[in-house]
């Protein structure tokens, strides 16, 4: 809509697709290989702000690429021009960015950390608006403005520079009560309530979203994604003192609030193995004991001859009971 051609937008997408390709490789191989902090938010932040900043970056090259056009009317003095202008304002905007990304690495806060790869994402956009973007410009020349023949310099919006900007320079506390009046639905609407649930942000009619208010209605709400904790060890975890450390650890986080149900080693269903205790293993072997030497646990007497076997207990001989 900007530049009236189907061709600057496809340009755009491409050189900004390569520079998300490449810096996502790049991030993949550093967590890989050199343990870079990586999480599931680092692809989502990665397309949103490549794209975001990207595409805003390629309108004001392309922008000013046409302007140099129509002084010029030469494509390689317009790509110079072009780069010594509107490329130096790439280059500052961008390092702003580049910084605030940077400086999430030496967050204690692992989720924060895994952000900082956006700034090798950004690293290498400017790398490819700076290699990619005039190669096309050089190439394609006054075809990147197809199908419009006649190529003019940006002109001003009338509304945006003509009434509003005027009128907000001209009367700043008019406007500012005006811009005030505009958020008072959004303050009014605001509940405050904090709420780590990101369903809320997804409307009903999805059937992701259905499937999984499906799950809820049946089970807990985080059987559909639940949260792994990964425990990293050099030696075998499979020894008696590990599994009785996991067990308790599995114990301690099973009576958090808010937590439901705890999968681990030692409870594969969530639930304690009695078998599996050295109280109940007591009480097996006393039992067994008891039987072997033919007393009854509930007197005194001895029982002889044979005994029978119902649902694994032994009737004792002079009394109903079973042991």
């Amino acid at each position: 809509m900007i530049f009236r051609s189907p061709i600057i937008p496809l340009i755009s997408l491409l050189t900004v697709g390569v520079a998300y390709a490449v810096s996502l490789s790049i991030i993949a191989l550093l967590a890989n290989y050199w343990n870079f902090p990586f999480s599931n938010f680092t692809q989502v932040f990665l397309v949103v702000i490549l794209f975001g900043i990207g595409t805003d970056y390629n309108i004001l090259l392309f922008t000013r690429f046409k302007e140099e056009l129509a002084k010029t009317n030469h494509v390689l003095k317009a790509i110079q021009n072009t780069y010594r202008t509107a490329g130096k304002t790439v280059l500052l905007s961008s390092s702003s960015v580049l910084i605030g990304f940077t400086v999430l690495y030496f967050s204690k806060f692992t989720l924060y950390q895994s952000v900082s790869g956006i700034a090798i994402g950004i690293c290498v956009l400017l790398g490819v608006l700076m290699t990619l973007n005039p190669f096309f410009m050089a190439l394609l020349g006054f075809k990147l403005f197809w199908p419009s023949k006649a190529i003019s310099g940006h002109t001003e919006n009338k509304l945006w520079g003509g009434f509003l900007a005027k009128n907000a320079f001209a009367r700043p506390i008019v406007g500012i009560i005006f811009a005030c009046i505009l958020t008072v639905p959004f303050i009014y609407h605001y509940s405050g309530e904090l709420n780590y649930n990101d369903l809320v942000e997804i409307d009903d009619k999805y059937e992701s979203k259905q499937a999984i208010s499906l799950i809820e209605k049946h089970y807990e709400p985080g059987m559909s994604a639940p949260a792994t904790l990964v425990i990293q060890q050099k030696e075998s975890l499979a020894s008696t003192d590990y599994l009785r450390a996991l067990d308790e650890l599995t114990g301690i986080i099973a009576n958090t609030p808010g937590v439901a149900k705890v999968y681990s080693p030692t409870r594969p269903e969530g639930e304690r193995i009695a078998d599996l205790y050295v109280n109940e293993q007591a009480n097996t072997l006393k039992g067994g004991v008891r039987r072997s030497t033919g007393g009854c646990r509930f007197h005194s007497k001895r029982t002889t001859g044979c005994h029978q076997a119902i649902i694994g207990r032994t009737r004792c001989q002079w009394c109903p009971k079973f042991n």
